[in-house]
């Protein structure tokens, strides 16, 4: 069905184009207006099948709809770089920023990982955790068989995992336990220790007296690899995809370097089919083990050295196959996290119901202003830069939707910003055409040279102001990402419909006979100023300006005589705190007043959100949990004082303070405080440790 809609949502436009060019004696625009018509009927299907889901489809991020967060415990923190695993996690989970996941470290000691999802169905949070759940390691090792390698079966001890030689240094062999559901690739339960080309056996520790499995979630049979010299490894990959084999199996496509190439070629090389008549067929083979994440998947027969492609099989869905693609792709984890989350929970949109309902109104409000000043100023030329602006709209919707992209707070603000821009490139277009006209060219051509002459400027303004959005996309967090998706995509679609569209539409009007004079209204009468002549006075004032600014900026920067910082808890990290209230609250921004009233200085860029852990229902905690994220505020350098006693100072401050606002209101025993450290490029703030004030009856954890 959906090729179908695809096929005609294609083939119609340009049919009517077809018709259209024919009847206007216009062929020169036949792919012109199918493009454009296609566009639109793109456009407004998009928009259909939205609304005819209740917007379902359309994707919001945290700060406009709120989502999940989820708490991982690190493993193994001594020699891990937490903020480096974040950005390990950040390439797995959303390498385009487009999902708008959030992932950042927590604690003092920054051994939890915290990551807010925005609000998606229960399927792709499943999904998710699993990515976060698997290493990402690969690697390739030849599986012991009973005509080359018994020698080392023979040293084998069913106590012991691992196979030495007479050195006891390096193991010769090892046990690798087989992915649970994966028996059946190497003979089954019921053929263990079969001479079939594997030497396998039991894992004890998952079977009861009678041999019973006791857990059917983890491995119940192992299979014996041997050593070799060259250590093929998942980091030797180039590329990983889906596809399918000659069964029309799911399997995992991959490729190597240059180096990895090399390894597998003289692995593969070494234990190539060989002439031997005790083998059925006269060929004895040896089977590859694929290793995923330190359990066996397959073992496939090596027919031929393999270099630099090869399959990955042994996978029963192609979900199974895709996650395991995003994996190997985004590569391996540095460090490994609780198998489960140490603590799951809903947030509320981060920046409050009120916020967002004013924002909305302000956009809404500012394009009417826009389209209505273009329309009386512009007359004609004005429908179609209303018509463009639409369009551009529409298609901005319409390719976020498609892409499952996230509208957030600052992609919308980057949204705005390309309106701004649509708009200054219809007023130097039509001021181009006013320019002609008064010169007395027909409508025509005073339509064919304001486009032209108007195009260079621009193309050049908008290449500039592309360039710094591919550089906030590939440096900046996910805020500044989606701002720079929006904006990167609006700049496409407004070339789109301003020169192409709207081109189009000029060039019809005026074929059919409805543009016959292009009018526009005046605000000034022509105008003679001698720009240049002030060139001196103005330079000289805009370095002042410039100096002065600069001054201000440095003043800001260091706090100088009391002055408020320039930069946010983005950059300077602060506090994050859960608060479990008495009674329910009246909404964050009610909170947020108090704060503010309470200490505006200490409290100027509180975020202030609601969250709700799965039993909060039950036990009538609904709009009573918030968490409340605020700047650490600066001290004066105490002499001996290390940072863990500074950071306790801001924290028994920032407590004073909060129960001063909410006295008696607050019904946790317990606040969880974590410092959140200047957001990196990916890995956003980090947070820490925990205060007790006066005692009560419930305990609130972040």
């Amino acid at each position: 069905m959906a090729v179908l809609v695809l096929l005609a949502m294609v083939a119609i436009p340009f049919a009517c184009s077809y018709m259209l060019t024919r009847k206007w004696n216009m062929p020169n625009h036949f792919w012109r207006f199918g493009w454009s018509l296609f566009a639109l009927c793109f456009g407004l299907f998009v928009l259909y099948y939205s609304w005819n889901n209740d917007w379902k489809n359309v994707k919001k991020g945290i700060d406009l709809n709120g989502g999940t967060i989820l708490h991982y415990q690190i493993m193994d923190v001594t020699n891990v770089d937490s903020n480096e695993l974040a950005s390990a996690l950040k390439r797995r989970i959303d390498p385009d920023g487009m999902a708008n996941v959030t992932i950042r470290t927590l604690g003092v000691n920054k051994d939890q990982i915290e990551m807010i999802v925005p609000d998606t169905d229960e399927s792709q949070v499943d999904m998710l955790k699993q990515k976060i759940g698997k290493i990402g390691s690969l690697e390739f090792r030849i599986t012991a068989d009973r005509m080359d390698d018994n020698d080392v079966i023979t040293l084998v001890n069913e106590d012991e995992d691992k196979v030495y030689g007479a050195d006891k240094t390096k193991p010769l062999a090892w046990w690798v336990p087989v992915q649970v559901g994966n028996e059946d690739n190497f003979g089954g339960l019921e053929n263990v220790g079969s001479e079939a080309g594997y030497v396998t056996r039991f894992i004890k520790s998952n079977r009861d007296e009678n041999g019973t499995v006791i857990d059917a979630k983890k491995p119940v049979m192992e299979v014996l690899v041997v050593s070799d010299e060259y250590n093929v490894e998942g980091k030797y990959l180039s590329n990983a995809s889906s596809g399918m084999d000659e069964q029309g199996r799911p399997v995992v496509q991959f490729s190597f370097n240059a180096d990895g190439a090399r390894r597998m070629g003289r692995l593969t090389g070494e234990n190539s089919p060989v002439r031997d008549e005790r083998f059925n067929g006269g060929v004895h083979t040896r089977q590859l083990g694929i290793i995923l994440d330190g359990c066996i998947v397959s073992a496939p027969s090596i027919q031929s050295a393999i270099s630099d492609n090869g399959q990955i099989t042994g996978i029963k869905t192609h979900e199974e196959v895709q996650l395991l693609v995003d994996v190997l792709k985004a590569g391996r984890l540095p460090a490994t996290l609780s198998p489960e989350p140490i603590s799951e929970m809903t947030t509320g949109a981060q920046l409050g119901a009120d916020t967002i309902q004013r924002a909305q109104y302000a956009m809404f409000i500012s394009v009417l202003l826009v389209m209505g000043i273009m329309l009386y100023y512009y007359r004609f030329s004005g429908v179609v830069a209303v018509f463009s602006l639409l369009l551009l709209v529409l298609l901005t919707f319409a390719f976020m939707v498609a892409f499952n992209a996230a509208f957030t707070l600052p992609g919308l603000a980057g949204f705005v910003l390309t309106i701004g821009m649509v708009v200054d490139a219809n007023i130097l277009i039509y001021e181009r055409i006013r320019e002609e006209t008064e010169e007395g060219n027909s409508v025509a051509i005073a339509v064919r040279n304001g486009f032209g002459k108007a195009l260079t400027a621009i193309i050049d303004s908008n290449i500039t102001t592309a360039l710094v959005g591919v550089i906030l996309f590939m440096i900046g967090t996910e805020e500044i990402r989606g701002f720079a998706i929006i904006l990167l995509v609006g700049i496409a679609i407004s070339m789109f419909s301003i020169i192409y569209v709207g081109r189009g539409i000029f060039d019809a009007a005026i074929k059919l006979g409805y543009l016959k004079q292009i009018r526009m209204r005046r605000v000034f009468k022509k105008t003679n100023i001698p720009f240049m002549s002030y060139a001196k006075t103005t330079l000289t004032l805009g370095w002042m300006a410039i100096a002065l600014c600069v001054v201000l900026v440095i003043a800001r920067t260091n706090g100088v005589a009391g002055a408020s910082s320039l930069l946010d808890i983005d950059f300077l990290g602060g506090l994050n705190v859960q608060v479990l209230f008495t009674e329910a609250q009246e909404g964050e921004d009610a909170i947020r007043a108090k704060l503010h009233e309470q200490n505006k200085e200490r409290f100027s860029d509180v975020v202030v959100t609601d969250v709700t852990l799965k039993t909060d229902e039950a036990e009538g905690f609904l709009k009573k949990r918030y968490s409340i994220i605020t700047p650490l505020p600066k001290h004066e350098a105490v002499e001996g004082e290390d940072a863990t006693s500074e950071t306790t100072r801001g924290i028994n401050e920032f407590k004073e303070a909060l129960n001063e606002a909410f006295p008696g209101e607050i019904a946790t025993r317990k606040i969880e405080f974590e410092i959140l450290t200047p957001a990196a490029p990916v890995a956003e703030p980090a947070p820490a440790p925990a205060v007790e004030p006066a005692p009560a009856e419930h305990k609130s954890t972040l």
